[in-house]
């Protein structure tokens, strides 16, 4: 009897391990409105995880994708549990790395590839950075924290002075990117400027009433991950055949992007509802001066160092492979 009890218990416990050592059947994507998210949109799609969790053997592994906007709202579903990666500015991410070391330890898996921002307004008088200082309000997707919040600031002090960073703060308006399109064309609102992303700096540019104050490019001096990939230390170590699997995908959608731009871009529209034409979406995924598809992060430290220099972290990385997961560490990123 003893016996049998004996081995029902570590039966019991067999099954139970196993049970907790299953990974997920099911991968839960958030992201923001534009083009800089679009690798997640093909992943989605295309149900690329799905075959590399196959080949994984972790059996066909689902990718489902839900739109959020701002920082807030994706961190908020990702420290829930209601999301399994969120995309955004890095700037964010760099926020929550610092605030869960030790803890749920965030890290980015990919960078989402290399596009500008450009504040653009409708204010004929503002042709520089220091015209626009106390002129209209600034839409951004999240005042503060966003990338747009924190490329300002950085823009700020670096052509108005050391001391005039947050000069532009009290201007600033949380938007969604869709909704600031609309304000800054329709000119009936006290929005005159937006901070936009693609292809909304496109479309509004478009319009000759529109103009260009400032690139991040202009800022960071070149080419930079416009939005980066990251999710929760525990979320990896309980999956860690999954995490390779989306990995890989991510990989496998920047080279469809790359090599099939049309399917990238009839992707994009059908998953977005942008009734921008498929033809000019490819034109502008195509185009090298807005878009590289590359997972490799860049332009990451510029960020770290303004925000740990200003009190917004506590720890500053010895690089940027502190802040992304090993799968990143043998790129040529900065």
């Amino acid at each position: 009897m003893i016996r049998k009890s004996f081995f029902a218990a570590f039966s019991a416990l067999v099954l139970a391990s196993g049970a907790v050592c299953a990974e997920v059947s099911e991968v839960r994507f958030a992201e923001g409105f534009g083009l800089s998210y679009m690798p997640i949109t093909v992943i989605a799609s295309e149900q690329l995880i799905k075959k590399r969790g196959e080949e994984l053997g972790v059996g066909p592994v689902t990718a489902t994708l839900r739109k959020l906007n701002g920082g807030p709202a994706m961190i908020d579903a990702l420290l829930s549990g209601q999301v399994d990666f969120i995309s955004g500015g890095v700037p964010p991410m760099i926020n929550l790395w610092d605030k869960t070391i030790g803890k749920q330890n965030v890290k980015a898996i990919a960078s989402m590839g290399n596009t500008p921002l450009h504040l653009n307004t409708i204010d004929p008088t503002v042709k520089t950075l220091a015209d626009l200082v106390g002129k209209g309000k600034i839409a951004l997707p999240a005042v503060k924290i966003s990338i747009q919040a924190l490329t300002l600031q950085m823009a700020a002090e670096k052509f108005l002075g050391p001391a005039k960073a947050d000069i532009l703060d009290k201007q600033t308006i949380s938007m969604p990117h869709p909704e600031a399109l609309q304000a800054l064309l329709g000119g009936h609102t006290e929005i005159t400027s937006h901070f936009a992303s693609m292809p909304f700096l496109w479309q509004e540019q478009k319009n000759p009433k529109v103009h260009r104050v400032l690139s991040s490019e202009d800022v960071l001096g070149g080419a930079h991950s416009g939005s980066v990939l990251y999710n929760t230390g525990t979320w990896k170590e309980e999956n860690p055949r999954v995490f390779k699997a989306v990995a890989l995908a991510i990989e496998d959608a920047m080279a469809l992007i790359s090599s099939n731009p049309r399917r990238a871009a009839e992707i994009y529209v059908k998953s977005s509802g942008d009734k921008t034409p498929v033809e000019d979406i490819e034109a502008l995924i195509r185009d090298p001066k807005y878009f590289e598809f590359t997972s490799t992060p860049t332009g990451i430290m510029p960020y770290v160092e303004f925000m740990h220099k200003r009190g917004q972290i506590k720890t500053m990385p010895a690089s940027w492979k502190d802040l992304f997961w090993e799968n990143m560490h043998d790129r040529k990123g900065n």
